[in-house]
């Protein structure tokens, strides 16, 4: 029985090690001049991003666990709040006459921290509290 069991365990980790994370670069070499995903002066910015499945490279069975943003600049203060949807849509095209309420209502809420603050520029990662499917 414990040979068994020992085996068992060994093939779980085994297959475990099998799944690997795959970083994928989305848009490089493009900037935004006005908007961003992040916190802005005010403290508080919305913005939609559209993805194509192209574009993310997954196929069936994959899954999103994180996402980085590359800034330019910094942010002043503490405790700014970040939160992050996910939602998987067939339209090749956002509806902005929608509210954000109605944009976000079948979304995952993926990240919601309020202490987000970043005193350089440079790669910000944003680990979700469980993965997109």
């Amino acid at each position: 029985m414990k040979r068994l069991l020992l085996f068992l365990v060994a093939t779980m980790f085994a297959i475990s090690g099998w799944s690997q994370t795959v970083p994928i670069a989305i848009g490089t070499g493009t900037t935004t001049a006005s908007t961003s995903a992040m916190p802005g002066l005010y403290g508080y910015n919305i913005s939609a991003h559209l993805y194509s499945a192209s574009e993310i490279g997954i196929g069936l069975g994959g899954s999103i666990e994180s996402i980085e943003y590359n800034l330019s600049s910094v942010t002043t203060g503490t405790g700014k709040r970040v939160k992050i949807y996910l939602i998987e849509i067939t339209d090749a095209s956002i509806n902005l006459n929608q509210s954000w309420t109605t944009l976000t209502s079948n979304a995952t809420l993926v990240y919601d921290s309020t202490s987000f603050y970043t005193p350089s520029s440079g790669w910000k990662k944003f680990i979700f509290s469980s993965s997109f499917s």
